[in-house]
């Protein structure tokens, strides 16, 4: 339902701020969730030298804050040409930073390529038998050793989010998904990935102290919203 939600959103976003809309945000909060989805990648392992992989990587939020970094390569997908698009711009043609449309949950690399495998805000709109196929992708993409980080709702940590959601789901083109606590627990198993940690909406996460790329100083502690888990490919 991804292109039928940018439609959707044409509709009803004015131009300027549709991409930023589609991908869950606003323009103001780009260099924001760029930074601290850079932070996050980055708490279990170091980005110097590293081959990265964004799953869904929408506009380029992290793209645009991984490209002053020690990263190796970089490899962004998403499943709306425009969008992706947005993000590929932002890379400027080097050549360590590839940029690949899919047409659904896959990671289009060669085995064990990767260091770090991140999909922020992503698994939130795909079926649990999507969710189960890609961490197997994520599995065959990954170094051992690996480390992998997917943002996910809650059905505890986001009943709110969920009762709202009821209301108006009919109307809306694409899924909005929630999980239970352990079903991806689960999935991770069943695709022979380790957990290493899980991390609550509501927990403050440390970052860095610095300016971010539009000026403004980053907040620290932050809160992301939604809730992470961490995997790794066991050694």
């Amino acid at each position: 339902g991804h292109r039928e939600r940018l439609e959707w959103l044409k509709d009803r976003v004015p131009e300027e701020e549709l991409y930023a809309k589609f991908v869950g945000g606003a323009l103001k909060d780009v260099d924001r969730i760029g930074y601290t989805e850079r932070e996050i990648i980055s708490r279990h392992k170091s980005l110097e030298g590293a081959n990265v992989i964004d799953v869904g990587c929408g506009i380029g939020r992290l793209t645009k804050y991984l490209l002053p970094t020690g990263v190796a390569q970089y490899l962004g997908t998403d499943v709306v040409t425009e969008v992706l698009a947005k993000a590929e711009a932002l890379a400027n043609g080097r050549p360590d930073y590839r940029f690949a449309l899919v047409d659904g949950p896959k990671i289009p690399t060669n085995p064990q390529w990767a260091d770090i495998v991140c999909g922020f805000s992503m698994i939130t709109h795909l079926l649990d038998e999507e969710v189960f196929r890609l961490f197997h992708h994520t599995r065959r993409a990954l170094k051992p050793g690996g480390v992998a980080v997917y943002s996910y709702l809650s059905f505890v940590s986001h009943r709110e989010m969920f009762v709202m959601n009821d209301k108006t789901y009919e109307s809306k083109p694409d899924v909005l998904k929630f999980f239970w606590p352990g079903t991806l627990e689960q999935f991770a198993e069943d695709a022979g990935l380790e957990v290493i940690e899980t991390i609550e909406c509501n927990e403050d996460i440390q970052g860095k102290d610095e300016t971010l790329q539009n000026g403004e100083l980053a907040l620290n502690p932050f809160k992301f919203g939604q809730c992470l888990i961490y995997l790794r490919r066991p050694h």
